[in-house]
């Protein structure tokens, strides 16, 4: 779809770079990374954090206390090897 976009407006040699390595690096591991106010002003991801805390607390909890936290973990990176952290298009 993002190609078939960038093929009407005339672009050519389309190429997806898929990065898989984090923008934050390790940080994006910490479950509590949403928790600081500095964390959530800084990341676009979390920009709307202080709406749902109540939310993401009870569900980290949850899954802190009912072991599912590690299977979600791993259940992410798997999506995230196949299609990137982040995926970068270059076309001219």
């Amino acid at each position: 779809m993002v190609q078939e976009a960038f093929e009407n407006a005339g672009f050519v040699n389309y190429k997806e770079i898929k990065s898989q390595e984090p923008l934050i690096g390790l940080r994006y591991y910490d479950s509590s990374f949403p928790l600081s106010e500095s964390n959530r002003k800084t990341i676009s991801f979390y920009a709307d954090a202080d709406q749902h805390m109540d939310q993401y607390l009870s569900t980290l909890k949850s899954m802190i206390e009912d072991g599912s936290m590690p299977q979600f973990l791993l259940d992410r990176e798997k999506i995230k090897q196949e299609f990137g952290h982040t995926t970068f298009i270059v076309a001219e």
